[in-house]
């Protein structure tokens, strides 16, 4: 459904877009699974509350607060304070290698039902990556982190993104879900290194590294010339596997497949035609 200007504050909004003006004292919900697009510079001063598919912000309505309690809150433009409550996603930017990408906002204090999920699109200086612009203070509280690199983007070792800009000199309070300050991640399949003390000193950053090598646990006989490899890497990251018949120089790897490290950094890869190598000796190569 579309918007009719003046938009009617206070009502439940499913889909659309709306380049006019909202402005009143009301609020807005958006509901359903289905994308609201606002562009225009919206004064409302009441609560948007995202309970159900995307919002995408272009314009200015910093004047609203905006609670997450579902769906995901997308776009370029200027928004109030966001509060974690339910559930929800904060995905800066529009999803292309757009200019200007930010997503700004007042203060934030995430919940550990929050998904804060920035976007990687380029190593470019020209390019402004998908991340959050946060004018007042930053609570992570707890809150998951999940990095998407747009296209085959791989940046070089030691390269730096900035995922939330924080303004002033007020350090990010908490951290995202089981990643202390230095903790290493991995960002669809790349191992990163995260730190809450980045870029100006207040910023959240995350650096691409090298991954420590990954452990072998056990190796298993599943039958009908399976087997199960299982190894001990980093949670999110994407590991190579390989085989060699012998390990007398020069040693031919012959890729497998590949395992990606779970919450826990375990991985798991089936072998199913081990007897085309009779004699197996394995490894697991990052990226």
């Amino acid at each position: 459904m579309g918007l009719e200007e003046p938009a009617e504050l206070g009502r439940f909004v499913s889909s659309g877009t709306f380049p006019g003006t909202i402005v009143g004292e009301g609020g807005l919900t958006k509901v359903g699974s289905g994308t609201l697009s606002l562009s225009g510079d919206n004064s409302y001063s009441g609560l948007t509350i995202m309970a159900g598919g995307q919002l995408q912000i272009s314009g200015n309505q910093s004047s609203s607060a905006i609670r997450m309690d579902s769906g995901t809150l997308s776009g370029r433009g200027f928004v109030g304070p966001i509060s974690g409550n339910i559930s929800g996603i904060v995905a800066p930017g529009s999803g292309g290698a757009d200019f200007l990408v930010a997503l700004h906002s007042g203060s934030v204090a995430f919940n550990s039902t929050t998904t804060f999920r920035p976007l990687l699109t380029s190593i470019d200086a020209g390019y402004e990556n998908h991340k959050l612009q946060v004018s007042g203070t930053v609570n992570l509280g707890g809150s998951t982190l999940v990095v998407d690199r747009l296209g085959a983007l791989n940046p070089p070792v030691g390269f730096t993104f900035t995922i939330v800009d924080n303004d002033g000199s007020d350090p990010v309070a908490g951290t995202f879900a089981g990643l202390p300050e230095g903790a290493v991640f991995g960002g669809e399949g790349l191992p990163f290194r995260i730190s809450y003390a980045g870029g100006s000193g207040n910023d959240v950053t995350i650096t691409r590294v090298l991954a420590t090598p990954a452990d072998f646990s056990s190796i298993e006989s599943l039958g009908s010339g399976r087997f199960m490899i299982q190894g001990q890497g980093v949670a999110g990251v994407e590991y190579n596997i390989q085989a060699a018949s012998n390990l007398n120089p020069v040693i031919n790897w012959v890729p497998l497949g590949r395992s990606t490290g779970n919450s826990s950094g375990i991985f798991q890869f089936i072998h199913s035609n081990s007897p085309a190598i009779p004699m197996r000796f394995y490894r697991a190569m990052t990226p």
